[in-house]
């Protein structure tokens, strides 16, 4: 190819920098019996980082060596303890303790606020086997950023389940200015007599740190139903074309390279008229060409009366059909012509006549023979993994363990990343998952065989109880280890009157890697966004302000989206390199 332009980001660390662990170990029978003062009033307040003011959940408030608590994910507490003079000692994994001695009225305090100090130790200083560091905190730009996008998923409350399964996001440089530009996905209004629709959207990066909606301009302001979307250079011109799926034909949009893009799908033989959702660009027969892969949902019609009826729960609460009450669909594997076309080969290649519930899909050469291979991940029936041998397909899912979850059912599969999470040289697989199911981390043991890990990474418990849409297996800190984020967002509007204790909004999660194979959780000391909740979907990283470490973008279900910019994952050592030609 000619003109091709390139940019690839890497790190270079100095020694692994993780977290000490401290044990706090609290017996409230124990200590309280040994207060017998004066009746007990309440001190209440906040703990948070000094530097950023985020709120440190799960810090550890002692009184005088007798009562304790820790702090809620807001990093507010509130405890009894009896009036007079008492010494606070406030410390959490990371930090430097803080000890101070409050005079404590009749009344009690309601306004008591702890900031503590990030602690530093020298880099080759061990703590229980494991290193200190200050970790980045993301912050949330969308507003002084120029983002004024608004998801749109049709009416309230939600009906069926094409509402709540959109949308995704994609970042690319689609004019070739070296800053990344990204593309949000919108689903619509359902309304047969609705005469506007709302578009899909594309914002040029202003290389300042702002962005400019370009969708008109540019003319990629698909009205189809949307679901998600991937960028990539099919025609090999350089630069980036741009592939949308829809509830409904999906669209090409190639780059014209003036700042403009045309519509192909018809002429290209792509626009599959199914309700597709996970898509995905490799080069699956390494012709030089990147190929295309589809992954198809369910059978729905929209418009059915079937469809339009909720399910009766009882006492008044109702709920709309679930995956479980529809036929799954063929997924499309179309491979590039090299003269703007493409050819349906699911058949002849092997992926078809397997029919499921694809909702993404990812590709990676997993047994390290040079060519790429294939995961989908299924919602209600067993994922699928695609060995590729020189461009044919064998579904071996079942034989590498990655079909069912460890209980051996059908998860709620949602997204899927290949990644080497433990730096050992080979692929291994992460998968976000609904919820009651936590999210399954496989670890590729060779030949077919993955053994999944979930529990010993210590990422099974916090992510049982969410339902986990776009997961992302990155290092933001570029401590040389990958990391994980996970976008979480509830089916169902009305979640917290059918089941108490839950919510459709979700706080979405942010994972260190230890670098032992196992992750901390890090989402309370890690930024705003992270104490809030959203009925999150589509996810996507990369850096946009160009100062070495990855941002993030998530696309809301009806609401805007949040660009979320990595505030010190550049402390470690990276570099840039930026080839040119090819």
């Amino acid at each position: 190819m000619t003109g091709s332009l390139y940019k690839f980001t890497t790190t270079v660390t100095k020694t692994g920098a993780l977290f000490g662990i401290v044990a706090l170990l609290w017996l409230p029978g124990l200590w309280s019996n040994r207060i017998e003062a004066a009746s007990p009033t309440v001190i209440a307040g906040r703990v948070l980082d000094a530097e950023t003011g985020v709120p440190l959940s799960g810090a550890n408030i002692a009184i005088s060596d007798s009562l304790g608590t820790i702090c809620d994910p807001d990093g507010s507490f509130s405890l009894n303890v009896p009036p007079g003079v008492h010494q606070v000692t406030v410390s959490i994994v990371g930090y430097g303790q803080t000890v101070q001695e409050i005079s404590v009225p009749d009344g009690g305090l309601d306004d008591l606020v702890f900031r503590l100090e990030v602690e530093l130790l020298p880099m080759d200083e061990t703590v229980v086997g494991r290193l200190k560091m200050r970790l980045p905190v993301f912050t949330d730009v969308t507003r002084e950023a120029g983002i004024d996008f608004q998801h749109v998923y049709g009416e309230s409350p939600l009906r069926n389940i094409l509402q709540t399964t959109g949308s995704g996001v994609c970042f690319f440089d689609y004019d070739g200015d070296n800053f990344q530009d990204f593309y949000l996905v919108n689903e619509g209004y359902l309304d047969r007599e609705a005469t506007e629709q709302p578009t899909n959207a594309l914002y040029r990066n202003n290389g300042d740190g702002t962005f400019t909606d370009v969708t008109a301009a540019a003319g990629v302001g698909d009205t189809g139903y949307g679901m998600g979307c991937a960028a990539a250079d099919y025609d090999n011109d350089g630069d980036m074309d741009l592939y949308v799926t829809n509830y409904g034909p999906n669209a090409l949009y190639r780059n014209e390279a003036d700042g403009t893009f045309v519509e192909v799908g018809v002429q290209a033989g792509i626009a599959d008229s199914s309700w597709s959702v996970g898509t995905g660009w490799a080069d699956y027969d390494n012709d030089g060409y990147l190929d295309l892969f589809v992954g198809n949902y369910l059978d729905f019609e929209l418009w059915s009366p079937t469809v339009r009826n909720l399910v009766s729960l009882g006492e008044g609460y109702r709920m709309y059909p679930g995956p479980r009450d529809y036929e799954g669909q063929p997924d499309r594997l179309y491979r590039n012509s090299g003269d703007g076309t493409f050819t349906d080969v699911s058949e002849q290649v092997g992926l078809n006549p397997l029919v499921a519930k694809a909702m993404g899909c990812g590709f990676g050469d997993y047994d390290s023979d040079g060519d790429m291979d294939l995961f989908v991940s299924n919602d209600r029936t067993p994922n699928h993994l695609y060995r590729n041998d020189e461009g044919r397909f064998t579904e071996v899912g079942l034989w590498a363990g990655v079909a069912y979850d460890e209980a051996g059912h059908e998860s709620g599969a949602m997204s899927v990343n290949f990644a080497d999470y433990d730096n050992d040289g080979l692929m291994d697989l992460f998968v976000t998952n609904f919820i009651f199911e936590y999210n399954s981390l496989w670890r590729y043991v060779g030949g077919d065989s993955f053994v999944d890990v979930t529990v010993e990474a210590d990422l099974a418990t916090s992510t049982f109880s969410y339902v986990a849409w776009g997961g992302m297996v990155f290092d933001y800190d570029n401590d040389g280890y990958l990391d994980i984020y996970v976008a979480n967002g509830h089916v169902h509007e009305n979640i917290d009157v059918l089941s108490e204790g839950f919510t459709f909004a979700q706080p979405n999660q942010l994972f260190h890697s230890d670098g032992d194979g196992t992750f901390t959780e890090v989402s309370s000391r890690s930024g705003a966004h992270f104490i809030d909740s959203q009925v999150s979907r589509g996810v996507a990283y990369a850096d946009y302000d160009n100062d070495g470490d990855l941002d993030i973008l998530v696309n809301n279900l009806g609401d805007g989206p949040n660009l979320l910019r990595n505030d010190g994952g550049n402390r470690e050592n990276w570099l840039v390199v930026q080839p040119i030609g090819g």
